[in-house]
């Protein structure tokens, strides 16, 4: 019963912004209960990789 009046609560907080472009079928309520940070495998595969290294090639990759 919970999870269904989150999920009422939630259409209604989103219907107007979406309109109806987009139907909600149904909302799924997810709770973490451990993360772990994902780290792509160039940070192991290419010697000197870093944050801002990986920034860059993606600017240049996608055009921005």
């Amino acid at each position: 019963m919970f999870a269904l009046l989150v999920g009422q609560k939630c259409a209604e907080v989103l219907s107007p912004t979406i309109g109806d472009a987009f139907p909600i079928q149904g909302i799924i309520a997810v709770q973490v209960s451990k993360s772990e940070p994902i780290i792509a495998p160039s940070y192991y595969l290419v010697s000197g990789t870093t944050v801002e290294s990986q920034i860059a090639q993606a600017r240049k990759t996608y055009g921005i």
